[in-house]
């Protein structure tokens, strides 16, 4: 919401009636007015004051209403203990991004940095971040989303008991709980 303050004087006598209009269809009676533009854009606000006497005055001023910035963000995935890197994705809309602000699980507290971050978790499992961008028409957004944090694979394997220079075989039997090995290393 924008607040217009009515700043109109008289020299004698008194003002008994104000009308603003706000060049997006809506008016107001109120002596002092706030009005939500439904959208960006630049309108041309007219006051229009009457006095006791009947005398009408008017002024027109520009009003500017910029658009939000869109907070946006993607993220890596990590195991427990590594690092997940967070980068801002987020789109200005009006100049350029001009400050970020991080949250941490839960918005518990909020750090300003830059357009990217890196965080490690203790605990697996999914665990919030937010994001509040202003752009340079000093418009903000909020955004939440959830990064996953996988539990770490368990090296586990079987072999055959064999005598001394018998061939043996070995089975993988390792343990994941989220996602799949990607590679196995065997050091014999």
């Amino acid at each position: 919401p924008v607040s217009f303050d009515n700043l109109s004087t008289i020299a004698s006598g008194a003002i008994v009636s104000s009308t603003w209009n706000f060049g997006d269809g809506s008016i107001s009676f109120d002596l002092d007015a706030v009005h939500t533009f439904g959208d960006a854009g630049t309108y041309f606000v007219e006051l229009t004051v009457v006095s006791d006497s009947g005398c009408v005055g008017s002024i027109i001023n520009e009003v500017v209403i910029s658009d939000n910035p869109i907070s946006d963000f993607t993220s890596t995935l990590a195991c427990i203990g590594g690092t997940i890197t967070v980068m801002d994705q987020s789109i200005a809309q009006n100049g350029s991004i001009t400050s970020r602000q991080w949250s941490i699980d839960e918005g518990v507290s909020w750090a300003t940095g830059g357009a990217s971050l890196d965080v490690s978790f203790p605990t697996s499992g999914w665990h919030e971040i937010g994001l509040i961008t202003t752009n340079s028409a000093g418009c903000t957004d909020t955004t939440y989303s959830n990064v996953l944090v996988l539990d770490p694979p368990m090296a586990m394997f079987m072999a055959d008991s064999v005598c001394e220079g018998s061939v043996t075989t070995f089975w993988n039997t390792s343990a994941y709980m989220t996602g799949l090995p990607t590679n196995y290393l065997w050091n014999i």
